[in-house]
C-alpha cells in the first residue's frame, strides 16, 4: 500500500488493545506500527489513552494524558496502522553540520541541572514544582497543594535507604 487509506474497523471494535494489535499485525504484517484504542476510548471515557506498539509489536507505550483515546473514539477511529516498507531514509543535506549540532545539543543536555534532576529523581523531580504551581493532585483533587510535600518529593525518596 502506498499513501493512506481509511478502512472499516468494525471487526476490531470491542477488542482490547492487545487483541486489536495482535489482529492488526496478522492482517497487515508483523512489521507495522500500531496506535490504537480499547473499549475505554470507544465508549469515549474522558481519560482514555492511546496504546502504541513497541519494537516487538506489543502495545506497551501509552499516550495516556489528556484523553486522546476519547478523541479517537469520538471520531470513530479505532487504530492507526503504519507501514514504512519501501520508505527511504531522510537524506541530510549537511550531515557534518547536523552531527556537530547534535553533539552540542547532547552536551547541553548532559550539563543541564533540569536533566540532572530527572536522571536522579525520575518524574518525581516534578513533585515540588507541581506543588508550587498548585497542580499537585491532593485530597482527591480538591486542592492542588500538599503541605507536607517534602515527605514525598523526589529528593526525599532519593535519601531513603
Amino acid at each position: 500500500m502506498s499513501g493512506a487509506e481509511l478502512l472499516s474497523a468494525e471487526e476490531y471494535w470491542g477488542c482490547g488493545v492487545y487483541e486489536t494489535a495482535a489482529r492488526l499485525r496478522q492482517d497487515f504484517g508483523e512489521k507495522v506500527a500500531i496506535s490504537c484504542i480499547g473499549p475505554a476510548g470507544e465508549h469515549r471515557l474522558l481519560t482514555a489513552g492511546i496504546a502504541n506498539t513497541d519494537a516487538d509489536g506489543v502495545p506497551s507505550r501509552y499516550s495516556g494524558r489528556g484523553g486522546l483515546g476519547e478523541v479517537m473514539g469520538s471520531k470513530g477511529l479505532k487504530a492507526l496502522v503504519l507501514d514504512d516498507t519501501g520508505v527511504g531514509y531522510l537524506e541530510l543535506k549537511r550531515p557534518e553540520e547536523f552531527k556537530s549540532v547534535m553533539q552540542e545539543y547532547a552536551e547541553l543536555l548532559k550539563t543541564s541541572p533540569v536533566i540532572k534532576n530527572y536522571a536522579d529523581y525520575g518524574t518525581a523531580a516534578l513533585v515540588n514544582v507541581t506543588n508550587a504551581l498548585g497542580g499537585l493532585p491532593t485530597r482527591n483533587f480538591s486542592t492542588g497543594q500538599f503541605s507536607r510535600v517534602d515527605k514525598i518529593s523526589g529528593e526525599k525518596m532519593w535519601s531513603l535507604p
